[in-house]
């Protein structure tokens, strides 16, 4: 999934929603966006609610919010990006509203980094 991480990290701060029951993703500034998360959480609910014996078809929504925040440890985003995720989980059915929150901290290293010119040896 570091090619979700490589999008992220060029994203402006701002909230990302993935819809779980399409797949789709979008962010609010910059729009929607193809991520690969999205299609393994949809797969994973998918595989929940088979072995819950719960219909995914009768889920009226299922969506993952995203407040994404990059600013609040400075480094050089070239080459180290330190992600702040506040996400926020819904599952609707006729019968009920599930909710989850969590937060979390993930700092990114392996951005790819342009390599240095090197003069070939004589």
């Amino acid at each position: 999934m570091a090619d979700d991480l490589e999008t992220l990290s060029d994203l402006p701060d701002g909230t990302l929603t993935i819809d779980l029951l399409l797949p789709a993703s979008h962010h609010g500034i910059s729009g929607p966006m193809k991520l690969h998360i999205a299609d393994e959480i949809h797969s994973w609910l998918k595989a929940e609610c088979l072995k819950e014996n719960i219909s995914f078809a009768e889920l009226r929504k299922a969506e993952l919010t995203v407040a994404m925040d990059t600013s609040r440890v400075k480094t050089d985003k070239k080459s180290v990006v330190c992600f702040s995720w506040n996400c926020h989980a819904l599952i609707q059915t006729d019968e009920a509203d599930y909710t989850a929150s969590s937060s979390e901290t993930h700092k990114w290293h392996n951005r790819e980094r342009p390599q240095p010119e090197v003069a070939p040896y004589r």
